[in-house]
């Protein structure tokens, strides 16, 4: 989800986020309230039963995540995103997201949008988020049930989506697409042109992370047979044109992390209580809850300034076709530096397709 394009979901700008790339600010963050889900998503890489949890460690508290949110806030942090699991399960959200919002910060919410209640678009009017982003599975009743074990969970979603339109709030959608929902593509592209919506469209299926079991392999869909808007430009806007080149002029996109934007900008905060550069990157986690957030952020910035491109992937004539970030090649291999062989694949892939265009 973190593409250049994507600094508009935290609410910075081109020069904040160079500035904070130069330096190493952390500027924007996520806070994985817990890894509980109403949905049983077949491909979801975070989602634990109850009686697991335990075993990968606790859930925080309310107090917890607001104490770790003032010391975000005196280290300079803008903007927050609260994620899952489904969030809105927290027994403390509404703690949570009012305390964040009255320190300022830009608050933005990742939700299934199936459990908004009148006492959540109350919250919502008093303290209004940043973005609500609302994952749609599928374009009927049926895809929600095969895929995610959710009974009428098409038109949950879809209550909820007009009672937050028809309050105002800032919403946009996205579309995790997979072998059980690639068919219902057209559907969902014409429901958010009809409720003018803005819709991301993620056709990459990470692997299992903090204990998590999923089918992923399975409902991975085949690049040659992925789905995408037909005005999708990836990364080819002026704006995220002018901003790459940019940062490449100043060496802010070299090695390992050329394509990772959360790179000295952002962090993520598991659950369970780790600091990681995003959430599907376990390797170079840090303590902030024992530390503290500045100490962690160092800590963990430390130990990824030391992660070097392999040797292989330098010469790799299909690199620039990659889409193997530190996080993806860590899922796939254990480790931010490891060489995952399905993205070899893909990207030997597309660099052919790209001989033919």
């Amino acid at each position: 989800m973190d593409s250049i394009e994507e600094l508009t979901w935290h609410g910075l700008n081109d020069e904040l986020w160079l500035k904070a790339r130069r330096e190493c600010l952390p500027l924007s963050g996520t806070f994985e309230l817990l890894p509980l889900c109403n949905f049983r998503c077949r491909m979801c890489y975070v989602r634990l039963d109850a009686e697991k949890i335990e075993q990968f460690g606790r859930i925080r508290t309310g107090k917890e995540w607001l104490d770790l949110g003032r010391q975000a806030q005196q280290a300079g942090v803008l903007s927050l995103t609260l994620s899952g699991g489904e969030p809105l399960l927290h027994p403390d959200f509404m703690e949570i997201y009012t305390g964040l919002s009255r320190m300022g910060f830009m608050v933005s919410v990742l939700s299934n949008g199936s459990l908004v209640t009148d006492e959540h678009l109350k919250l919502f009017s008093e303290y209004r988020p940043t973005r609500i982003r609302f994952t749609l599975y599928g374009a009927s009743n049926e895809t929600y049930e095969r895929l995610c074990g959710a009974p009428n969970g098409f038109d949950r979603v879809m209550s909820s989506i007009r009672r937050l339109l028809d309050a105002g709030m800032p919403l946009s959608l996205s579309f995790t697409e997979t072998q059980e929902n690639v068919d219902d593509f057209d559907d969902i592209m014409a429901i958010a042109k009809q409720l003018d919506i803005p819709l991301m469209v993620c056709t990459d299926l990470d692997n299992p992370v903090r204990g998590a079991v999923s089918d992923t392999a399975n409902l991975r869909v085949p690049p040659q047979n992925q789905r995408l808007p037909q005005d999708d430009e990836r990364l080819q806007t002026a704006r995220a044109n002018h901003l790459i080149k940019q940062a490449q002029k100043e060496g802010l996109l070299d090695g390992l992390f050329s394509d990772c934007k959360p790179y000295r900008t952002s962090f993520f905060v598991t659950w369970n209580g780790h600091m990681e550069n995003c959430g599907s990157m376990s390797y170079c986690r840090s303590a902030p809850f024992e530390d503290g957030f500045m100490a962690a952020w160092a800590d963990m910035h430390d130990k990824l300034s030391r992660l070097q491109l392999p040797q292989p992937c330098r010469t790799c004539p299909s690199l620039h076709f990659c889409t193997a970030c530190p996080a993806k090649r860590d899922a796939e291999t254990g480790r931010p530096d490891g060489i995952p062989r399905r993205y070899c694949e893909e990207a030997h892939w597309w660099q052919k397709q790209s001989f033919h265009t």
